[in-house]
């Protein structure tokens, strides 16, 4: 008797269990279904850029690569077809927008800077059209530095004291693995 109850009471526990079990995997593949149906139609996407330098001065031109993937996934390609780059002064004000076309998959291209544009540090702001939506703070950021050349060459002869050469210099040459070649004449000093 007392094994036909143990049998009973186990199987009573074992079916709520699975019971229990299905409601929630029936209710996990709702909310994936729906999360799933969410990112179809409002796709979400990451932006990150490469540039050639750090420093510029004004009149270089800016190069740029961009990287865009999905922001779930990190897969590429995106459904976007123009990354958004812009330029934003010191005082927090757009100075130029370029827009990146994608090519094989990959955004490139460049940022011309104006002759006659201030010193300063500067903000690259990087965006898709989907990223627009959610707002400032999901656009990619990267601070810059432009000089003027006039000033770059100033601040050198301020560093350096004057513009004339010293000659007083000593070059000196050192074999890089250490060995020398072999049967050939060599002198070291």
């Amino acid at each position: 008797m007392k094994d036909k109850v143990l049998h009973a009471l186990f199987y009573l526990l074992f079916s709520s269990v699975l019971c229990g079990q299905t409601m929630m995997d029936t209710s996990f593949l709702r909310v994936k279904a729906n999360l799933m149906a969410q990112l179809e139609a409002y796709p979400q996407e990451k932006v990150h850029l490469h540039t050639d330098r750090d420093f510029y001065l004004s009149g270089e031109n800016i190069r740029i690569k961009a990287y865009v993937v999905d922001a779930v996934w990190h897969l590429y390609p995106t459904y976007s077809q123009y990354v958004y780059v812009e330029l934003i002064s010191p005082a927090d004000t757009l100075v130029s927008r370029v827009m990146l076309v994608q090519n094989d998959g990959m955004f490139y291209g460049y940022m011309p800077l104006k002759q006659l544009l201030p010193e300063g540090n500067y903000t690259l702001r990087a965006y898709t059209r989907y990223m627009m939506d959610l707002g400032d703070d999901y656009f990619f950021k990267k601070n810059i530095r432009i000089g003027k050349l006039s000033s770059s060459l100033e601040k050198s002869s301020h560093f350096g004291g004057s513009n004339h050469v010293e000659d007083d210099f000593d070059v000196s040459f050192f074999p890089e693995g250490g060995n020398l070649i072999e049967g050939f004449f060599a002198k070291l000093q």
